[in-house]
């Protein structure tokens, strides 16, 4: 389905064989008027980028092209070599590419002519100031207060040690939701290395002093962190030199600075995470401790229809540990690789969540296999990694309070429209969850929604969707809101 809000919107068609395809532009005004497409011949749009001022390839880059006028968004593809290939009808397009926060975007206008395949050549991306950070020296803090250590800290304080400092806002939810939330589940995995890291959170200027920062965190607190503070230092930046001279536009954003006190770059690879860097600088987990952190790991990610195959393909690049299914055991109960699993969701729920909602109503669970987990069929005897850690029974308990509690969840009108009518009727902007509990496994929760604007709901009901409860603000990984890939190395 297609929603029209405000501004048009533009669909593309595209015949099964990828040879021929065509686009629509929707106008907002007129929505429901016929859509015709007409189909032609695509022609092939290819280029590949580098950054001459570092000497290196930008590693993954994501390039995107819009249609002119009015740059609509139509089309875009990610590589891990730094390079892009696309086919699109012909026409007018304006093209960007960017790489991590370490690369300035790189922008041009593109016209595609019938029968006519072009190759842009190389684009030169240029660094930003965190980019030219990288391997050198890292600039001092400026800091004005901080917390659990000295207001008049210094990177030489830890020298010896690996630096993380996370560039963050109590606004900025991708900051609190899921960089923040990222690195405590990192710090309790790795606590018995904690000798040999740091992780130093650096808010903006917009925290004027630890008092205002302390109430704006009292609701981030009980929702998004379950109740915990952070574990580690904050350092609040109210003059902004710290961000300035870090370079820092766009939060969350995470440099590592080595032992030695260098800018690391970590390069850019699919599924490789700055956590993933810094925990092969440490001592190496155990197996069953890598696994039980990989568990209670959170992911994110849309799930619609996908067969087991695809399934574990993205548990593997996002999850932190390789998930193998057992054909033997698939056959024994009538499936293969390619079934198709019937879930359509799009949440950040935990690796055990996504396992147990994907794999229990086949009859299926998974076992510790060396490093890996195995996916079996279900038994009594081998559930035990299915049930909830102990951290997702602390997760769950706090769940449980909040869920005690009266909310009101407030609507917006362009939901329903500019006419702002509902399928339930006139009081649709507000609902009140009166019967509220977790289900569906160890960290998602479904609500269950069974008055609308306090009147008993009739006919229609809103659709209860589920979703993690634990954590519903969701980073993107890339562009304005990513973790800057910039480590020392």
């Amino acid at each position: 389905m297609l929603q029209i809000f405000a501004s048009d919107k533009v669909v593309m068609a595209v015949d099964p064989t990828g040879a021929f395809g065509g686009l629509a532009r929707i106008s907002a005004k007129t929505p429901a008027a016929p859509i015709q497409i007409e189909v032609v011949p695509l022609v092939e749009l290819k280029g590949r980028f580098t950054c001459e001022e570092s000497g290196t390839l930008p590693g993954e880059t994501y390039t995107s092209l819009s249609i002119l006028p009015g740059n609509l968004r139509i089309a875009a593809t990610r590589s891990g070599d730094s390079t892009f290939a696309l086919k699109m009808p012909p026409g007018r397009y304006q093209l960007r590419s960017r790489g991590s926060e370490r690369f300035e975007e790189f922008e041009c206008e593109v016209t595609l002519e019938p029968g006519r395949a072009i190759d842009l050549g190389t684009g030169h991306l240029k660094l930003t100031a965190l980019g030219r950070l990288a391997g050198k020296p890292a600039p001092p803090l400026s800091i004005t207060d901080a917390r659990e250590v000295s207001k008049n800290v210094k990177l030489t304080d830890f020298q010896g040690k690996w630096v993380v400092l996370d560039f963050w806002g109590f606004w900025c939810p991708p900051c609190v939701g899921q960089s923040l939330s990222g690195w405590v589940a990192f710090a309790d995995a790795h606590a018995a290395d904690r000798d040999q890291f740091v992780i130093l959170a650096v808010h903006d200027p917009q925290a004027t002093d630890f008092a205002m920062l302390d109430d704006k965190l009292k609701p981030i607190i009980r929702r998004n962190w379950r109740g915990r503070a952070l574990p580690f230092p904050i350092l609040l930046d109210t003059t902004g030199q710290t961000v300035k001279d870090y370079g820092v536009v766009s939060w969350p954003t995470v440099v590592i600075i080595d032992p030695e006190g260098r800018v690391v770059d970590v390069p850019e690879k699919g599924g490789f995470t700055l956590e993933d860097f810094l925990a092969s600088k440490l001592p190496p987990l155990t197996a069953a401790e890598r696994i039980a952190a990989a568990l209670d790991g959170e992911l994110s990610f849309r799930a619609r229809d996908v067969t087991f195959a695809r399934l574990m393909e993205i548990y593997d690049q996002t999850g932190h540990v390789r998930v193998r299914l057992d054909p033997d055991e698939l056959k024994k109960l009538g499936i293969d690789k390619d079934t198709r699993v019937p879930v359509s969701l799009g949440a950040r729920l935990s690796l055990r969540a996504w396992l147990n909602l994907t794999l229990e109503p086949f009859g299926l669970t998974y076992v510790a296999d060396s490093d890996d987990l195995r996916v079996v069929r279900r038994s009594p005897e081998n559930m035990g990694l299915s049930r909830p850690s102990p951290k997702q029974e602390r997760d769950n308990a706090a769940i449980a309070e909040t869920l005690k509690e009266k909310s009101d969840f407030r609507l917006p009108r362009r939901v329903f429209g500019k006419s702002g009518r509902s399928p339930v009727g006139k009081d649709w902007r507000k609902l009140r969850p009166r019967r509220r509990r977790p289900t569906l496994g160890s960290d998602q929760a479904r609500s269950d929604v069974d008055r609308i604007g306090g009147r008993r709901a009739t006919g229609h009901r809103p659709q209860a969707v589920a979703r993690s409860v634990e954590d519903d603000l969701r980073r993107s990984r890339r562009g304005r809101g990513a973790d800057a890939r910039a480590l020392r190395g």
